[in-house]
């Protein structure tokens, strides 16, 4: 397996950069408002990672194009979060929380390519700088992109009560903004095809003001005639069981095909800050039931 670690740094010029080939320990450095293409190839089971230089408050877009299919990318921040992950055809597009190193994780999945056949690739990185002030910390406006589908999500997450629209672009009939709000605030976006049907879900997942902290997920799923459904994670007293010694604290990862949730456990007595009951994992996968989607509970659980 080789590994490329070009790192993409910003600087101020306005001259476009041509479409160039990232050999190992190849700098490179987009410009602001112009379009980086890099282009390369990939094997089967391949990767290849990008370093980009990014400041607070830019905004940056990625598209990854590559044929054939099989082909993906992800976006890590500089802590190492996942912020995106999509095939090629989709795109990322949001504002830079934080200065720092991101990363964009490009790679084969493996048996995609023929055995000796390559993916050949050119991901498309734009950097807007000096054009959009710097968004404030409590405010989440993030683009994502997926097979054709566009969301666009503004969040005023100020207070205890989070208010937010959200804009899609690609469904059958055109649809006004949808608004809405989260107990507390939302604390990530994802998109991703939980159920493999080649149509995204949003996900937003939120966290509620106070000491508990407590989780939850909305999300937002394409169904196979391009119409878009809500739905949310079935409430702690569905899993009793599952959900036994819960006060909150969740994590909420995407990871496969699954939706998993982990939370610390705690016995009587605990305090908010010192449970002693270890720590459950949760998986919910994203399946058609008679009232529509839903996110169901598997077993076993752990702990």
């Amino acid at each position: 397996m080789r590994l490329l670690l070009p790192s993409l740094a910003v600087c101020g010029l306005l001259t476009a950069l041509p479409a160039v080939a990232a050999p190992a320990s190849t700098t490179v450095w987009p410009r602001i408002n112009q379009t980086t293409r890099l282009s390369d190839r990939l094997f089967d089971n391949d990767f290849h990672d990008y370093q980009l230089q990014l400041q607070q408050g830019q905004r940056l877009s990625l598209r990854l194009d590559a044929a054939p299919r099989g082909t993906y990318f992800e976006l890590h921040s500089p802590q190492g979060k996942l912020l995106f992950n999509g095939p090629a055809g989709s795109g990322f597009h949001g504002f830079i929380p934080d200065s720092g190193s991101y990363t964009v994780h490009v790679y084969v999945l493996p048996g995609a390519a023929r055995r000796g056949e390559s993916s050949r690739y050119t991901l498309q990185a734009r950097v807007l700088g000096d054009t959009f002030d710097e968004p404030r910390r409590d405010h989440l406006r993030r683009t994502l992109a997926w097979q054709g589908i566009r969301f666009m999500l503004d969040c005023d997450c100020e207070g205890s009560i989070g208010s937010w629209q959200l804009a899609v672009e690609g469904l059958l009939q055109p649809m006004q903004p949808l608004q809405g709000s989260v107990d507390g605030t939302i604390t990530d976006v994802r998109v991703a095809d939980l159920n493999g049907d080649g149509k995204p879900e949003l996900y937003l997942f939120t966290r509620s003001a106070g000491s508990g902290s407590y989780g939850n997920v909305l999300v937002f799923v394409v169904d196979e005639w391009n119409r878009l459904n809500s739905i949310s994670l079935p409430p702690p007293d569905d899993y009793p069981d599952a959900m036994a010694g819960y006060m909150g604290h969740d994590e909420f990862t995407l990871s496969g095909q699954r939706l998993l949730r982990r939370f610390p456990l705690y016995r009587d007595g605990d305090g908010n800050a010192m449970p002693t009951g270890g720590m459950r994992q949760l998986s919910y996968r994203l399946e058609r039931g008679p009232g529509g989607w839903r996110l169901q509970l598997e077993r076993p659980f752990g702990n």
